[in-house]
């Protein structure tokens, strides 16, 4: 469709970047994205937000002031969209959905815009050909199949993710005599293999704890159910610890006082909470698994400077969990180190990120406009 538009030559102008998705609100896209908006030059680059899901909160007020033009497309059917993105000679869109609930991905078949990218919020390649290339980093391709990896790769050196929280609670420690490892992923992250892999790491540990916390855990039966599975792979009872569900998220990153050492599951690790733990000053071990999902912690952990609790096997996990658990309780100081570690790291840094994809969106449109 942008064909038959009469774009601009880039002399005198902004390049028009338009973010589409339907997750601008307090969802893990729109946090990890902030600090990116936040970044991105105001000079050279016109940042439209195109929003297309049912859901808007304070989160969603923070991107808006964050972007150039803000367009709400709920309602409009996918050539409607499409026909939006055309008249607003929007130059690159950037999808952050894939194909996620709400997402508008459908208009982009109609190529509304002379680049489209996907990027952030889908666990693989889109597989279309009117995507023009997947944003991610070394890490996080580092281990594709062959089929994902005919998807154009679009390398962001130092981590292809910006995290920064909005608001910080201070740092703390529960009162406690063992080490505690931890995880507030979600639930149904915790099948048999993290389980067993946590288990085995418990069980190397004499006297340490694992505390977790999910928002499924609202539901008695998903605790109870949870809870049996650890029992039956042979973790004590009183070695479980569940939090329970708590309102806000400042709230919830005061929690991370009950870990001493968090834990990422497998075969879908986390990313927010990986973010947040590093930020509440809990180390987090990882496994380099298969593909995006099996990646998104270690990318975390490579972009904060935080190598060396990268596993490449369970064995070498459950090693790097003693030699962390031999440190003891993390007290409030340590936490602060770390915290102003993952500060200053490449982690942090949104515009490290803003700046790259400014450069690929530049190198993609000017191939394709009049000078």
């Amino acid at each position: 469709m942008w064909a038959d538009c009469i774009h601009e030559p880039l002399v005198d102008r902004r390049l028009k970047i338009g973010y589409i998705s339907s997750d601008f609100c307090n969802h893990p896209v729109s946090r990890f994205l902030l600090p990116i908006l936040k970044s991105h030059n105001e000079k050279n680059f016109e940042i439209i937000g195109l929003h297309c899901g049912p859901n808007q909160d304070k989160v969603t007020n923070l991107v808006k002031a964050e972007c150039s033009q803000w367009i709400d497309l709920t309602g409009a059917n996918d050539i409607e969209v499409a026909r939006i993105i055309s008249d607003l000679n929007i130059d690159v869109i950037i999808e952050l959905g894939g194909y996620t609930g709400f997402s508008r991905i459908k208009a982009l078949i109609y190529k509304p815009a002379p680049v489209q990218l996907s990027y952030l919020g889908y666990f693989a390649p889109t597989y279309l050909s009117c995507i023009d290339g997947w944003i991610g980093d070394k890490e996080l391709f580092g281990n594709l199949n062959k089929i994902d990896r005919r998807q154009n790769l679009l390398h962001i050196e130092g981590g292809y993710m910006a995290y920064k929280p909005i608001k910080l609670p201070p740092l703390e420690r529960e009162d406690g005599e063992n080490v505690r490892f931890g995880s507030f992923n979600n639930s149904r992250k915790l099948g048999t293999q993290a389980i067993n892999l946590f288990c085995q790491v418990l069980k190397g540990i004499p006297n340490s704890e694992l505390v977790i916390k999910s928002i499924t855990f609202v539901e008695k039966e998903e605790k109870d159910r949870i809870r049996e599975l650890f029992q039956k792979n042979g973790l004590e009872n009183n070695r479980l610890i569940m939090l329970d569900w708590v309102e806000g998220t400042e709230s919830h990153l005061t929690l991370y006082k009950w870990i001493d050492i968090a834990l990422d599951p497998i075969p879908y690790g986390g990313a927010t909470t990986t973010a947040e733990a590093l930020w509440m000053g809990v180390p987090v071990i990882a496994l380099a698994g298969e593909g995006m999902v099996g990646r998104l912690s270690t990318s975390l952990l490579r972009s904060a400077k935080c190598d060396s609790w990268i596993a490449h096997d369970c064995l070498e996990y459950q090693l790097i969990a003693k030699k962390l658990a031999s440190q003891g309780q993390r007290d409030v100081h340590s936490r602060k180190i770390l915290r102003e570690k993952i500060n200053r790291s490449p982690l942090a840094n949104g515009q490290r990120v803003a700046e790259q994809i400014e450069t690929y969106c530049k190198i993609k449109i000017n191939e394709l406009l009049p000078s």
